[in-house]
């Protein structure tokens, strides 16, 4: 591997940059261009591991990096991506609402089952029923180990509803073969047993399993989701959610949640 630098360029140091805002380096850009900011966050995660605070991207940094889970995505070179950034694509209204939309409460429970719950005072709730034994399934997402980012899931498991299985892993594999995980800079979770955010009737996708945030701190609830092209932008990744079935919450109607992708057709 070539060593990364101050001035360097290419599909490597973008990853490198996202390694570094996956670790909190916030004032890092993902330019593909190894500039001041990208340098000195270089610095301060080689000061933090004992290393040479150089900079310079060598052996012993990288061999540091991959202890915080950092992965190298191999590619020749960015025209090989198969998805390409035109002019239609940078504007607010893109991508396009898709033809289905979210599913109803009752709905939610025809196709993954009640859940009988006691209301907890922090917003989660208590299952009574023992619906989580019976629908929730440990699954494995092996792109989440490329992330760069330990937490949130163990070793690319985590818990989703038993239905949405093969579209959950197709699509995370469809992301992967279009070259579109490098967008992704965390992950968050998905099974969560609580209530939408602000209610106390309504249950939250999470609760059902088959939900899940992705870039949640370029994604704030409430915010209008970034354009393709800035920091922590999800919208190249929408067309291929909605193909495998999921519905982006940045295309919800009143509060957007552009970190929010839930499970809306059964295939």
């Amino acid at each position: 591997m070539k060593f990364l630098k101050l001035g360097s360029k290419g599909n490597l140091v973008e990853q490198w940059q996202y390694f570094l805002i996956g670790e909190e380096y916030y004032l890092v850009n993902a330019t593909a261009t190894f500039d001041e900011s990208t340098h000195m966050a270089t610095v301060q995660f080689q000061r933090m591991c004992g290393l040479s605070p150089d900079g310079v991207i060598g052996p012993a940094t990288m061999k540091k990096a991959k202890d915080f889970g950092f992965l190298i995505e191999e590619f020749e070179d960015k025209d090989e991506f198969k998805v390409k950034v035109t002019n239609d694509m940078n504007s607010y209204n893109w991508p396009a609402v898709p033809d289905f939309r979210t599913l109803s409460s009752d709905k939610t429970e025809d196709l993954f089952g009640e859940i009988k719950f006691k209301a907890l005072s922090n917003g989660n709730i208590k299952i009574t029923n023992r619906w989580d034994k019976k629908h929730i399934k440990r699954i494995k997402v092996s792109q989440l180990n490329k992330l760069g980012q330990r937490w949130g899931h163990d070793d690319g498991y985590i818990l989703f509803h038993k239905k949405g299985e093969d579209q959950m892993k197709a699509l995370w594999d469809a992301w992967e073969k279009e070259g579109l995980l490098r967008y992704v800079t965390d992950w968050c979770c998905s099974y969560s047993p609580r209530f939408i955010r602000g209610s106390k009737t309504r249950l939250s996708n999470h609760a059902f399993g088959t939900a899940f945030d992705i870039n949640i701190r370029a994604n704030g609830l409430g915010k209008v989701p970034p354009k393709v092209g800035d920091k922590g932008s999800l919208r190249l990744l929408v067309p291929l959610a909605n193909k495998f079935g999921f519905f982006w919450g940045g295309h919800y109607r009143k509060r957007k949640d552009g970190m929010h992708f839930e499970l809306a057709k059964l295939f």
